[in-house]
């Protein structure tokens, strides 16, 4: 039993007496309380501490295990933990802040290419279970950006154009999200250049030799390629005076043998790369040459063709002498004396009548009416006929061409080519023009 001080008497008295014996003054009577009691509390709190202790630890254990397979690229190992739903959610926060810092990272040169796709590779194992939706804008970022430093490293000269292709195809190949448009048009300008730097040696090497038409050429494709290209443009001012006077020694020596168009053409060349008034005049010179020598070959072509009488046009099959041409209302055969037929035009119309003597100097039979062809007459230089008939004649006899009529080897007969026109050609003074083909070859009669 122990003593205690009286609050009031302070005299001493037992913890377990109600009052005070000395003056009376009421005291708080402490009871004793078993000591198993207190024992049983301390052993439930423990217990509930350590349970706690454990899954806190065990939570954060597991969160730990799977920023360690992350970072080990050990997909695998994530895939065996079970992680709660808070876990889960700190783990994409995870994955998101990884997914800023890389790129920032990349950004500063901290990291390199390489290093930056195999966290990118990594990351690509959840972002369909964390539905990451910065992770294609990061990526495609971040691989443009390295598209470009190639293209800026094949622009410095710090690597070829075959390595600057091939380190572009790897990066394209790198990630899947990679942009197919951006490789494509970052390939072109690389191969682009790499084209216009080897047309540029040859150019070089073209002009050289004194071959300024196939230099210039190439400067001009080097600029198609790299309009920049400030050196071809000087090399292009260079090499157009010299060109133009070779074009313009080759139009002298055309025009000294009298080939006009080939002279005309490199004159005209000539004028393409330095218009001078030289040029001009010799153009000129040329031209006037030109249109006076096709005049001069227009009117041979047209006496060539031209029918007059005893003319004779021969082919490998056929020999057709020119008899005459005739306006004429009856269509009569060689022989008029007794019997004979003849044919007459419709009313208002009069017959043109072109007559051959046509002889077969083939060695097999030749269709009649496959002598002539093309055929067409010209009224007053505007009005125009192709309706025609074909006649043949032997004797007091004239017959139609029919498909089934030929001539024999070394046959002769005589030949009609047939117009019917209007009544009024007849009458008038006006021109009268035929055009055709035998076996080929083009004919022309003038009648008027």
């Amino acid at each position: 039993m122990a003593l205690i001080n009286c609050p009031e008497c302070k005299n001493e008295v037992s913890e377990l007496v109600g009052k005070c014996p000395h003056c009376g003054f009421p005291l708080k009577k402490k009871t004793k309380r078993p000591l198993f009691i207190g024992i049983g509390c301390v052993a439930i709190a423990l217990v509930v501490f350590v349970v706690l202790y454990v899954v806190i630890s065990n939570n954060n254990n597991n969160y730990k295990k799977a920023k360690k397979a992350f970072l080990e690229n050990d997909y695998e190992a994530y895939k065996q933990l079970n992680l709660e739903v808070d876990e889960k959610e700190d783990f994409k926060n995870y994955l998101e802040n990884k997914l800023d810092s890389i790129l920032n990272e990349y950004s500063e040169g901290e990291k390199t290419f390489d290093d930056t796709v195999s966290t990118l590779y990594n990351i690509e194992n959840y972002v369909e279970e964390y539905k990451l939706e910065e992770y294609e804008d990061v990526a495609k970022s971040i691989l443009d950006s390295e598209m470009d430093k190639i293209y800026e490293k094949y622009i410095k000269a710090e690597i070829s154009g075959e390595e600057a292709l091939e380190e572009l195809k790897k990066v394209k190949e790198s990630i899947s999200v990679a942009d197919e448009d951006k490789y494509k048009s970052t390939y072109t300008k690389i191969n682009k250049l790499i084209q216009s730097k080897k047309n540029y040696e040859d150019a070089i090497e073209f002009e050289n030799k004194g071959e300024y038409i196939k230099a210039c050429s190439l400067y001009n494709q080097v600029l198609k390629d790299d309009p920049n290209h400030d050196t071809a443009v000087e090399k292009i001012d260079e090499l157009k005076p010299l060109i133009a006077s070779e074009y313009c020694e080759e139009a002298k020596e055309y025009l000294k043998n009298e080939n006009y168009s080939s002279a005309l053409s490199s004159i005209k060349s000539a004028i393409e790369y330095n218009d001078t008034n030289e040029y001009q005049s010799l153009k000129d010179e040329i031209t006037a040459k030109k249109e006076e020598y096709d005049t001069l070959i227009e009117e041979q072509k047209r006496q060539e063709k031209l029918l007059s009488e005893g003319k004779i046009i021969q082919t490998d099959k056929i020999e057709a002498t020119f008899i005459s041409a005739k306006l004429t209302d009856k269509l009569l055969p060689d022989t008029t004396s007794g019997y004979y037929g003849y044919y007459t035009p419709n009313d208002n119309s009069i017959f043109l009548d072109i007559k051959f003597k046509v002889k077969n100097i083939g060695v097999t039979s030749k269709d009649l009416d496959s002598i002539v062809g093309a055929c067409k007459v010209t009224y007053d230089g505007a009005y125009t006929y192709s309706k025609h008939g074909e006649y043949y004649s032997e004797g007091n006899h004239i017959d139609p061409v029919y498909s089934w009529d030929d001539i024999d080897p070394l046959e002769e007969l005589t030949f009609h080519l047939v117009f019917e026109l209007p009544l009024e050609v007849y009458t008038s003074d006006k021109s009268v023009v035929a055009n055709f083909t035998i076996d080929g070859k083009e004919q022309q009669l003038e009648y008027r």
